[in-house]
């Protein structure tokens, strides 16, 4: 929520992914442009891909957020709380 907010404050569209329906209302009133529920395979349902990514989740997230990011972009990745 803290970097959907500080990344709002700069402007930016942000879009963002969770596992629970019930945190998207959340993300929206963090800021998030949009929201979208994850399954695990996040980059079917991304229509355009990003030109940053910010992976939050880790290792078992990180492929999927390689496949929405656009040639030449860039995912930085935070956190690993995925466990792995």
């Amino acid at each position: 929520m803290a970097a959907t907010a500080i990344a709002k404050n700069h402007g930016v569209y942000v879009a963002s992914t969770t596992r629970l329906k019930a945190r998207e209302e959340m993300s929206k009133v963090a800021g998030s442009d949009d929201v979208s529920i994850d399954d695990g395979a996040i980059a079917k349902q991304v229509k355009e891909k990003f030109d940053e990514i910010f992976e939050l989740v880790g290792t078992t997230t990180l492929r999927d957020s390689l496949r929405c990011v656009k040639e030449g972009g860039t995912v930085r990745m935070a956190g690993i709380v995925g466990n792995e």
